[in-house]
């Protein structure tokens, strides 16, 4: 279902998140704050979806200081 700025699931819907993460456009547009998000998720030839998770983004200069 695109993007939206902001990661939703709901049943049978997935809505991604913005891999840009908050931008001008996210502020302008009154849009929540969130943290660059991506949608995972498994899909069943007979059950459709059957797990999903926010895959959550960060700057590798962040990661390198957790380390």
């Amino acid at each position: 279902m695109g993007h939206w700025h902001t990661y939703l699931k709901a049943r049978g819907v997935i809505v991604n998140g913005s891999l840009k993460g908050y931008d001008e456009y996210a502020y302008q547009s009154n849009f929540d704050f969130e943290v660059p998000t991506q949608a995972a998720w498994l899909n069943h030839p007979e059950h459709g979806i059957t797990c999903r998770w926010p895959i959550f983004l960060s700057h590798a200069g962040a990661l390198a200081r957790a380390a």
